[in-house]
């Protein structure tokens, strides 16, 4: 090695500038224990870190192994640390997370050699350490440190060993073996070393360089020259196991595991609040609605057509389109019109009194309809009862003199049809009602627009079907529905199976009384005779409805019969229908919980299968007023408000009056999702910036045995995706449980299942990405101001 007037000078705070070495020369052979000698401030350790590459020098040159070192790259300088030079410091550099051997392995490692027990053993046995190579570096004393460092240095084969005031924190006794071992290792390398004991370097150096105030006081062999030819040396780029990353990276996991889980539980909690926002920023609404019909069993849709937001008629150029769309598989439907013959909304009768519908009505349904009213109910066709308020309309009010009893026994015309009236129905408004019967409030307002008969003959004319009021297809309050829903098996209901079977139909659990009753027996139970199990089922249930575990006691009273009268496993149930006059088996293989049960008075849902549109089928020509679809996916299209055509029944009338709060949260998402996504990001890269922080010592070792930036930035990427994983996997845990909770409130509100929050492919795509976005810029973030600095300087860097 030739050192040829060598310079360098620092900038120091304030402007100053300190002039490190001045003009340094001299020639140094390739073995021998060479002593760089002087007070502090010399510039020893400078020339030392420029010798091994740790520091660029600003004037001259530096000859080694055929090579000039004042045209090397960064990257060659970490060549040539790599593959030349071993260090040894005054305060050791071993990297604590690593125990002794590991610590020595590395540098075999960084060579891209395989370290070996053997090698291992062998440089520990030289340095007096055998039996070492298991130890944690914490375990060890300074001595025995230092005695690692020089086998770390050894192990590799470098052709110098530059050792930097290693006695410096060593007692006496422990220093002068230190410098009996790198004496021994001089008869074969060159050995430079730094110290400003006069007595060691008088006593073991072969050659001693004493500088002050940056130049060479002394040589005591200043007219060595190197007569050998000079011969060049492969210079290896430096790697790193992954194991050895993955050590070095994750200790901060055990060092710091309060931050750890800090940071984690703060990412987890901002990306599931992304996830969510990402979640109801991405719903397309059409295909929302269509989803929560399916999941709902809807097996058909009314479609209804509008101009200028009223409700029009479809033409028979519309339903012929509709039809072949899908595949002529439609019902056309007209709704009645009723009409009083005598009486007008222009002249005799206020809007608010003209009649829109027909109910069918007996004595046992008027209590479920929570029903008052003075006469007697129709019990012929040639009966109606009507409104108190047609009949004050009708008949006067008591304050114009009038009487509205009077109306009872008249004469009412409705669509040509003479009837008698019977009875007069109390409509008490909101306001009128007791607050005690707070359902007969509800109930009213279906009842203030209705006429009320015995019977329905709902097939007025051949080849249409007519509704008795125009409103929903699917919801009619009356007794002649007898089910609420049959669903299909699926896993996303909570079932009550009555055998193993799982692939029948399902029946609610307030249903259990009705199918009971279908059974044809009679049964005697403690001295009482009972004409079918329902009857039973409902004496055992006694005064319990109130309870709100009122499932649970219909579950516990039908095994309790089912055990007592060995009930067969499964049940053959008819649907009847008298709306469409359906009648259709099912073979029940059990029953269902709902999340919001009611079994006084529920709504009746029809449920229209597929097999039963042959059945009830009928063509209209010209204009009807709706058109009966089935479910399928060519439906989305009509799934909002600002189609002409489109479909309209309770459950999308219900999603769209979600439609406007649904939009104003998918709006703010998109904000909501940036500021997260910052926050969510600050984290994870403040962890690992602090990481890095926290292993800049570490950082500095590694660049000083010629470790490159790919090498570093491996251990913090390992670090990165494992911290951003484990945000991944439990964001993503926690993100099903909540959209799962969400899903469940919404659905408890609308009374209905919904799945708003459907944690699909592309939220977990973006949370994967983010998560791992992040945890790698919080790598590169420090990494980039780390790597405009010195091995020297990344080994002083304090934060």
């Amino acid at each position: 090695m030739k050192v040829e007037n060598i310079s360098k000078v620092y900038d120091i705070k304030g402007g100053e500038k300190v002039n490190a070495l001045a003009g340094v020369s001299f020639d140094l052979p390739a073995s021998g224990m060479v002593i760089i000698l002087g007070k502090s401030g010399s510039g020893k350790t400078t020339l030392l870190n420029i010798l091994g590459g740790l520091d660029r020098f600003d004037g001259g040159d530096i000859v080694c192994f055929g090579k000039h070192m004042k045209d090397f790259s960064g990257k060659e300088l970490d060549h040539y640390r790599n593959s030349c030079c071993g260090f040894v410091f005054q305060e050791y550099n071993l990297i604590p997370e690593l125990n002794v051997g590991d610590n020595i392995a590395l540098a075999l490692q960084l060579q891209g050699q395989k370290e070996t027990d053997k090698k291992i053993k062998s440089v520990l046995k030289q340095v007096e350490l055998a039996g070492y190579e298991n130890r944690k570096i914490r375990e060890l004393s300074g001595g025995q440190k230092q005695r690692v460092a020089i086998a770390r240095a050894l192990v590799k084969d470098p052709k110098i060993i530059l050792a930097d005031e290693p006695t410096g924190a060593l007692d006496s006794h422990t220093g002068e073996s230190i410098f009996q071992i790198l004496k021994a290792v001089a008869k074969e390398k060159l050995v430079v070393v730094v110290t400003h004991d006069k007595d060691l370097a008088e006593k073991y150096a072969d050659r001693i360089i004493e500088l002050s105030d940056g130049v060479v006081k002394r040589d005591s062999d200043a007219s060595y020259r190197s007569t050998e030819e000079t011969k060049g040396i492969e210079m290896r780029s430096s790697r790193m196991s992954i194991k050895a990353a993955l050590k070095i990276g994750c200790s901060n996991f055990r060092y710091h595991p309060l931050r750890l889980v800090s940071t984690v539980v703060l990412s987890v909690i901002a990306f599931v609040l992304l996830g969510v926002f990402l979640i109801t920023g991405t719903v397309n609404y059409s295909d929302f609605i269509y989803d929560s019909l399916q999941a709902n069993r809807v097996s058909a849709c009314v479609l209804k057509k509008y101009e200028n937001e009223m409700l029009s008629r479809f033409s028979g150029e519309d339903r012929a389109a509709i039809e072949e769309q899908f595949n002529r598989n439609t019902i056309s439907v007209k709704n009645k019109v009723l009409k009083l013959d005598g009486y007008s909304e222009n002249g005799d009768l206020p809007a608010s009194a003209l009649p829109d519908k027909i109910v069918q009505i007996s004595e046992k349904n008027s209590e479920s309809f929570h029903m008052e009213y003075h006469g007697q109910l129709p019990a012929t066709d040639g009966e109606i009862a009507i409104t108190d308020l047609l009949a004050e309309a009708i008949c006067g009010s008591e304050d114009a003199g009038g009487s509205i009893e009077n109306c009872v026994g008249k004469k009412l015309t409705v669509n040509g049809k003479e009837y008698t009236i019977t009875a007069l129905i109390d409509t008490k408004t909101e306001e009128e009602s007791d607050a005690s019967k707070a359902p007969a409030k509800e109930v009213s307002r279906f009842l203030q627009n209705a006429l009320f008969v015995c019977d329905i003959d709902l097939f007025e004319e051949e080849g249409e079907i007519t509704f008795d009021y125009p409103g929903d297809l699917y919801l009619k309050e009356n007794d002649s529905v007898e089910i609420s829903r049959i669903v299909k098996d699926t896993d996303s209901i909570e079932k009550y199976p009555l055998g193993e079977e799982t692939s029948g139909y399902y029946l609610p659990i307030g249903m259990m009384p009705i199918v009971l009753n279908s059974i044809s027996c009679v049964i005697e139970y403690q001295n009482a005779v009972y004409h079918n199990y329902g009857d039973l089922f409902r004496e055992l249930i006694g005064n319990e409805q109130e309870d709100e575990d009122l499932q649970e006691k219909y579950v516990e009273t039908f095994d309790r019969i089912r055990r007592e009268f060995a009930l067969e496993a499964h049940f053959s149930f008819t649907l009847r229908n008298d709306l469409y006059h359906i009648s259709d088996s099912f073979s029940i293989d059990g029953f269902y919980y709902q999340e919001n049960p009611s079994y006084k008075d529920p709504l009746q849902e029809l449920v229209i299968r597929e097999s039963s549109f042959e059945e009830i089928r009928h063509r209209i020509d010209g204009q009807c007023d709706a058109i009966i679809v089935p479910l399928e996916a060519g439906l989305n299209e009509y799934f909002s408000h600002d189609s002409m055509i489109r479909a309209d029944n309770s459950i999308v009338s219900k999603l769209f009056s979600l439609e406007g709060n649904l939009l104003v949260l998918k709006n703010i998402s998109f904000v909501s999702a940036i500021v997260l996504t910052v926050f969510s990001s600050m984290l994870i890269v403040s962890f690992m910036s602090q990481s890095m922080s926290d292993k800049t010592k570490t950082i500095g070792i590694l660049k000083a045995f010629g470790s490159n930036n790919f090498n570093i930035i491996q251990i913090f990427i390992w670090e990165g995706l494992i911290i951003g994983l484990c945000v991944f996997l439990v964001a993503q845990t926690s993100l099903a449980g909540v959209c799962k909770v969400l899903n469940s409130l919404l659905s408890r509100s609308m009374n209905f299942y919904l799945r708003f929050f459907d944690l699909h492919g592309f939220v977990t795509v973006c949370l994967l990405f983010f998560t791992t976005a992040f945890s790698l810029l919080g790598c590169l973030i420090p990494m980039i101001r780390l790597s405009r600095l010195e091995p020297n300087e990344i080994m002083k860097y304090d934060e």
